[in-house]
């Protein structure tokens, strides 16, 4: 009966374990999905004219903007 007890309290402590892995796995999967998004729609300059750019893939008409 011990030996269930000790097994029960190890699956327990390993439980806790990845419980806490996974949700420090997920604030990291939020913080680089965040930092992507963000980097994504950072405008730069362009190579080509004055024009700055931003990389979106959902519309075109977000690509160029105009300088200040």
């Amino acid at each position: 009966m011990a030996e269930v007890t000790i097994e029960a309290q190890a699956a327990r402590i390993d439980a806790r374990r990845l419980r806490q892995q996974a949700r420090e796995l997920k604030l990291k999967a939020h913080f680089e999905a965040d930092r992507a998004r963000a980097n994504r729609l950072e405008s730069r300059p362009s190579p080509w004219s004055e024009l700055r750019w931003t990389q979106t893939y959902e519309t075109l008409e977000q690509t160029l903007v105009p300088l200040p």
